[in-house]
């Protein structure tokens, strides 16, 4: 049993758990999660933009991201923008998908990448020129 200072708590965290689950069933999640993939075809962008820009990157990457995570790519997996721990400058674009063809035509002939991509490659000069690299990965379980 513990102890009655942090009885409350405990009490406390179960109460909570009860809710959410009971609460779920009546408000789904409005983005629900997808499921995972074995061996899932995952690209790894790594880049670093000029200081003072990431809010305007987040921006243009958010109208992309919420094309990628909707019913228009249903086998996108996860499109993800990270920032490094240590400078919010150095980002890395986690995307996860189905199968290779998934990304290489579902997404990349899609209206929003074909945008994001001009814009970050021909109409800003957002990129630290030489820092992109793109690593493609095979998922092991």
């Amino acid at each position: 049993m513990p102890s009655k200072e942090v009885l409350p708590y405990v009490i406390g965290a179960g109460i909570g758990a009860l809710l959410t689950l009971s609460l779920s069933h009546f408000f789904p999640c409005p983005f629900p999660l997808k499921r995972n993939s074995r061996n899932a075809f995952v690209l790894a962008v790594r880049l670093k933009i000029k200081p003072g820009t990431l809010g305007l990157f987040k921006e243009k990457w958010g109208a992309l991201a919420k094309h990628c995570r909707s019913s228009a790519e249903p086998n996108c997996l996860s499109y993800e923008l990270c920032v490094e721990k240590e400078d919010e400058n150095s980002l890395l674009i986690y995307e996860r998908y189905v199968s290779e063809e998934d990304l290489t035509g579902t997404h990349n002939a899609s209206i929003p990448f074909k945008t994001f991509g001009k814009w970050l490659n021909e109409l800003s000069d957002i990129v630290v020129p030489g820092s992109k690299s793109k690593n493609f990965y095979i998922e092991v379980r």
